[in-house]
């Protein structure tokens, strides 16, 4: 089977999309930068290129970078392996909704450790959106290659099935 690129649809729109979000995110990064190290993951193999460990300012650009050619890789996997867009699409804000609902049920007051209500509600929803995209990434890969795998079972077991009859299919 050979794989084919149509239009890049995943490739160009994620890497945009998460680059933006970090790049929002970096500016209400929540307590101590955690919540935007959270949702630039992708990207944090690029800090190894930051010379001043002490200035976390300077990371923005090599954690950018490095995590936008992550997630356009994976843009492009995902465009190669024709994941389902409605499905992407469904998927995506169910994961950051449920993200969002989880910290702020579950984590320890994390409102309050932000200066303001409103820039907690920002920096939490932010991670989630970025945390969310790349579960859903990830879910759409494994469950893109789990569908093949179903399909390809399938085939399998239909050409075996035609080659040898059922005993009970040849009586009368």
């Amino acid at each position: 089977m050979a794989m084919k690129i149509g239009k890049p649809f995943y490739t160009w729109w994620i890497a945009l999309v998460w680059a933006v979000v970090c790049c929002a995110s970096f500016y209400h990064p929540g307590n101590e930068y955690m919540l935007w190290t959270m949702g630039s993951a992708p990207g944090l193999w690029g800090a190894m290129w930051h010379g001043d460990q002490g200035d976390i300012h300077g990371l923005l650009l090599p954690v950018l970078g490095a995590g936008a050619l992550t997630v356009l890789l994976l843009g492009l996997i995902l465009d190669l392996m024709r994941v389902s867009r409605g499905w992407f699409f469904v998927a995506w804000p169910v994961v950051t909704v449920a993200l969002f609902t989880a910290v702020m049920v579950f984590a320890d007051r994390p409102l309050q450790r932000s200066h303001t209500v409103t820039d907690g509600l920002i920096s939490y929803s932010l991670a989630a959106i970025n945390v969310a995209l790349f579960f859903t990434i990830v879910f759409g890969l494994v469950g893109t290659l789990c569908g093949w795998a179903v399909a390809k079972a399938a085939r399998i077991l239909k050409r075996r099935s035609g080659n040898h009859p059922h005993p009970q299919a040849a009586k009368p």
